[in-house]
């Protein structure tokens, strides 16, 4: 499928629409991104179709593959689905498949949508401003963290380690040394993970601190590549 996509021809388009829609083994999502992938002509008012196929799945693909489609018309087709109503699979996959375009709308829609009620639509907004970037990006998502919903700020938390830049991370330290045992611990994952030499002198600070903050520096160091620095901490404590 993945080849098909890639070679773009009228006969493959056409077969990759019937594995679609007949979702056949299971391959629906599939097929619909090699369509994406391929810029057949005519795909975005195919893809705003499937994206009411009865299978939520595929109909999700639809979204993604629109995404990756990436022409204006397919991004008009995902402001619509992302700025309707409820939080099924669909519209929070077109929330999602927003970071793939880059403009200040896309940014603007996503800001509205954090402020939302539903919790699933504010996670897939936040995880899409964070693969999106940039410092206001960052400042939105250390707000939830810290401010917002106690059920929002871990994703808050963890959205923020998708960003990849250096006013993320030193927002995770600060979150890190925090008193809200969620974030703490998504944060110290997050630094884990990133295993810089900021993050992890921060994570090794950590471990003189209390109880609560050394524990989560601890099992957050386990994910940083081995550094003699960090085995020689881990030995003293054991």
């Amino acid at each position: 499928i993945r080849a098909l996509g890639r070679a773009a021809n009228e006969d493959g388009a056409q077969w990759l629409r019937e594995v679609a829609e007949s979702d056949l083994l299971g391959m629906g999502s599939e097929a619909l991104l090699a369509l994406g992938q391929m810029g057949d002509e005519g795909a975005e008012s195919y893809l705003a179709k499937m994206m009411r196929h009865s299978k939520v799945r595929v109909a999700a693909g639809a979204a993604t593959a629109l995404a990756e489609l990436g022409t204006p018309a397919a991004r008009q087709i995902l402001f619509r689905a992302a700025s309707g109503s409820g939080s099924g699979k669909v519209r929070l996959a077109a929330i999602e498949a927003l970071s793939s375009f880059e403009g200040g709308a896309s940014f603007r829609l996503l800001t509205r949508l954090i402020k939302t009620r539903s919790t699933k639509v504010v996670t897939a907004a936040m995880r899409s401003l964070a693969r999106i970037g940039g410092d206001e990006a960052v400042m939105h998502l250390v707000a939830i963290a810290t401010e917002g919903k106690r059920t929002l700020r871990s994703s808050a938390t963890w959205a923020l380690r998708e960003v990849v830049s250096p006013e993320a991370r030193d927002a995770l330290i600060e979150i890190f040394y925090n008193d809200d045992d969620a974030t703490r611990w998504a944060a110290s994952r997050s630094l884990g993970g990133i295993g810089d030499e900021e993050s992890v002198a921060a994570l090794l600070a950590g471990l003189e601190g209390s109880n609560a903050l050394a524990q989560a520096a601890v099992s957050a160091l386990a994910d940083v590549p081995t550094q003699e620095k960090v085995v020689n901490a881990l030995m003293e404590i054991v």
